[in-house]
């Protein structure tokens, strides 16, 4: 069961890295809608298209995807359903969270030196345990990198639930210690 999180892992890895370079390729091509009559009418369609885009990109994971606001307010301003499912707050109660409120007390301080890293070195990957609304945790590898628009930073990740692989190495270490 450990190798198969950790090939999870790898993927998960593989895909963000693949998904960010293509990303940033079609932000950077001044022709990457087609169809439309003219640049004017490509201006106006392509956040419509890109926020689609993103939406179905960011529903489709397997995965939980978070998107954060990086300043003093440190506010969640975008998710996928992944993320409504595992946390169970609703849309009202999630908006605008910062995001050690998803966090257990003792990862706290790993969440804030990770999200320091992070703008240093471009992008990261920890383990935490992930609360829930029903005050349970659930222990998660999260890969997450940063950017900056229009002078504003924002951190965006993924998270994937190894809480299988957290419970087998425990039983691992408890049938060793017997």
């Amino acid at each position: 069961m450990q190798g198969s999180s950790q090939f999870r892992i790898k993927q998960l890895e593989k895909k963000n890295s693949e998904l960010i370079k293509k990303l940033n390729a079609k932000r950077n091509d001044p022709n990457a809608v087609q169809g439309f009559s003219n640049r004017e009418d490509q201006i106006k369609n392509t956040g419509k298209i890109d926020k689609d885009f993103s939406d179905n990109l960011n529903n489709g994971l397997p995965a939980i995807f978070f998107l954060y606001e990086v300043n003093a307010s440190d506010k969640l301003i975008r998710w996928n359903k992944n993320f409504e499912t595992v946390t169970g707050y609703t849309a009202d109660e999630r908006y605008g969270m910062r995001s050690l409120e998803f966090f257990n007390k003792e990862d706290h301080e790993l969440i804030k030196n990770s999200a320091k890293r992070i703008f240093a070195e471009g992008e990261i990957t920890i383990e935490a345990n992930v609360k829930i609304k029903s005050v349970e945790t659930i222990s998660y590898f999260f890969k997450a990198t940063s950017f900056n628009n229009a002078g504003k930073d924002y951190l965006f990740g993924v998270g994937l639930d190894i809480s299988d692989k957290k419970k087998s190495e425990r039983e691992l270490w408890e049938s060793k210690e017997r």
